[in-house]
């Protein structure tokens, strides 16, 4: 816990809304709308720091967006709406451990599938439900990095696990 998952996520998030590809669709996701505010909130933050002034980038009510390459960085929650259709290049799922299906992972990975170079970031801490999101992701993740994966799709999968067994650690 309070590792800085969330603003090192927001960092990569926040370079990827300045320097990377035009017209990229981003987004910072959770359960409901407080949570991924976190992830949102820390990305408008490092906004403010580069863009002060609102020169090149701008925050409304439903994004931000970056004027020059017209970059769009949004919300999405399992509160949010028309999930599917979406056109996403770069996601930030966090507090994963606390959902029960994959709803918001399958929405976001769906909307990647033609994507050259997607990118999906999924940060949380160990939870209480069982056989759930989290715990799908990790058997992937945990087959991948064990060389037993048989799915086309793990050749891509970066998987970076970092776990603390005890308060000394």
């Amino acid at each position: 816990r309070k590792n800085t998952k969330s603003e090192t996520s927001s960092a990569l998030a926040e370079a990827e809304f300045i320097v990377g590809s035009p017209g990229a669709d981003i987004v910072a996701s959770s359960n409901d709308d407080a949570q991924a505010s976190i992830v949102f909130d820390a990305i408008d933050t490092m906004r403010q720091l580069i863009d002060p002034r609102d020169q090149d980038t701008k925050r409304n009510q439903r994004f931000i967006l970056n004027k020059v390459n017209n970059t769009k960085i949004f919300k999405l929650s399992d509160r949010t709406r028309n999930k599917e259709g979406r056109n996403i290049d770069f996601a930030i799922v966090d507090e994963a451990h606390e959902m029960k299906d994959n709803t918001i992972g399958k929405s976001i990975e769906q909307s990647q599938s033609l994507k050259e170079n997607p990118k999906f970031i999924i940060i949380t801490t160990e939870g209480f439900v069982i056989d759930g999101y989290s715990d799908d992701e990790l058997r992937k993740s945990r087959a991948v990095i064990n060389r037993e994966a048989d799915d086309p799709a793990s050749e891509r999968l970066l998987p970076w696990l970092y776990t603390q067994d005890s308060e000394s650690e």
